[in-house]
């Protein structure tokens, strides 16, 4: 389910990610797994397999043992969860929560996710269902939609967003920038605190 779920999970608008045969029915029961220090993931809810035979991914129902980092070729993905992840067990904050589009080519759905450090370095990830709606879009393609170029600072990682430089915890939550149905292209700069 990793190949998929995550790509929905953690970046279904960034849509060429390599989930792609995951592409409808939403998960009604949270889906929830967990990465240790070294970003294995070490367990899953029951909400994971429900999601992988929703949308066809039997075969993807059992992660566990997998590198998270193995099911994300994004780019701009990467760098968002790479940070998240860092900033979370450097106890910057100690969960998070953000808004995230998970759309299929039936419906479009919203949901939230809740990322937890748990101590000795293990992160917890939840999805819950926000809303969903009918997708009534003619051809619609899930790997095809509009994309937001962001800078990055290379000293502190932090992200312009609007007229400021944040961290990748305040863009996700403060900013939202993972509820629109985009994916990122991240441009390396300097902010001004370099």
């Amino acid at each position: 389910m990793l190949n998929n779920h995550i790509g929905y999970m953690l970046n279904n608008h960034i849509k060429y990610w390599i989930f792609s045969d995951m592409l409808s029915g939403a998960a009604t029961t949270p889906v929830i797994f967990t990465v240790d220090s070294i970003d294995i993931i070490t367990s899953t809810s029951d909400g994971w397999g429900v999601f992988a035979c929703q949308n066809d991914g039997e075969h993807l129902a059992a992660p566990v043992g997998d590198s998270l980092w193995d099911h994300i070729r994004d780019p701009g993905t990467r760098i968002l969860y790479s940070g998240l992840l860092n900033e979370l067990r450097l106890q910057k904050e100690k969960n998070i929560s953000f808004l995230y589009r998970c759309d299929g080519p039936e419906e479009q759905r919203l949901y939230r996710m809740i990322v937890e450090h748990r101590g000795n370095a293990e992160v917890r990830f939840t999805s819950i269902l926000e809303r969903s709606s009918s997708n009534t879009l003619a051809g619609y393609d899930m790997y095809l939609s509009s994309e937001c170029e962001l800078q990055l600072c290379l000293n502190c990682l932090k992200i312009h967003v609007g007229d400021k430089w944040v961290d990748i915890c305040d863009a996700l939550t403060a900013f939202e920038i993972m509820k629109e149905n985009v994916y990122f292209k991240f441009t390396p700069a300097t902010c001004p605190c370099s």
